[in-house]
């Protein structure tokens, strides 16, 4: 689950979030899946820079500190593209369905909080 802190209250924003921990999730990500019922987000801990080689369709990039803090986003992110975090190590990246955004107005200097990592 992640959650963005605005106005002193948590908003729910990907309920069905997986974390992509193995080989094949942190290579293949959404290329081997579409957002859906089941699936609302996927995270990359330790990741400052993302591809979209492959991939079938557009999504929102989140890439926030350790901390939970939104240092970059990209909304309607291109199949075919390299996005990057910027120089900073350690980062966490979160593919959201297009749409989640600006549908939450989420910008730099908000936070997210993971839940049941």
């Amino acid at each position: 689950m992640i959650c963005l802190k605005k106005d002193a209250e948590n908003l729910v924003i990907s309920q069905h979030t997986i974390i992509a921990r193995s080989f094949i999730d942190r290579a293949f990500g959404l290329i081997i899946r579409n957002f859906g019922e089941n699936l609302d987000g996927m995270v990359f801990e330790n990741c400052n820079l993302i591809h979209s080689f492959l991939m079938r369709y557009k999504f929102d990039l989140v890439f926030i500190e350790q901390s939970g803090e939104v240092v970059k986003c990209y909304e309607n992110a291109c199949p075919n593209k390299i996005f990057s975090g910027g120089s900073r190590k350690k980062l966490i990246a979160i593919e959201l369905p297009c749409g989640t955004i600006c549908k939450f107005n989420i910008k730099n200097g908000d936070f997210l909080t993971l839940k049941n990592r």
